[in-house]
């Protein structure tokens, strides 16, 4: 169970390193473009895909902690609500705000490829060593 925790302050530091790099990368791009093609909502954009990260992995490692198959069906309940959320978000934010939704949308799928990369790797990685604690002997 330690093991578990240690993977999961793994992951937050990994996922905060990363963010820090978006942010950054972001901050230069956003200094060095002119400001009618960056959306003013990037930095809080990133916010969001670090919390929304995060409580994903959480729910899928402690999902692959019982059955895999109980891991299967959150995984893809998870990314069935992620991809309606993510719907509800953009339709909105096309409505409410037409002259910025092409930035707005170019970034979230930007941010969206990145982030969702980034789970993938991680959650694979995980919950491969969540199975090698299980077939591991105790002692």
């Amino acid at each position: 169970m330690q093991e578990s925790s240690f993977f999961m302050k793994r992951f937050i530091v990994r996922l905060t390193i990363f963010t820090l790099v978006i942010a950054g990368l972001a901050g230069i791009f956003k200094w060095l473009s002119p400001d009618d093609i960056v959306t003013p909502l990037m930095f809080p954009m990133i916010g969001f895909f670090y919390v929304l990260s995060l409580i994903i992995h959480l729910v899928l490692v402690n999902a692959s902690k019982k059955k895999f198959r109980r891991f299967n069906n959150q995984y893809m309940i998870s990314t069935v609500v992620k991809l309606l959320l993510f719907m509800v978000i953009l339709i909105a934010y096309v409505f409410t705000n037409p002259g910025d939704a092409v930035n707005f949308l170019i970034t979230f799928l930007i941010l969206y490829v990145l982030y969702t990369g980034f789970e993938v790797i991680s959650i694979v990685k995980a919950t491969r060593k969540i199975k090698s604690e299980e077939n591991q002997p105790e002692s």
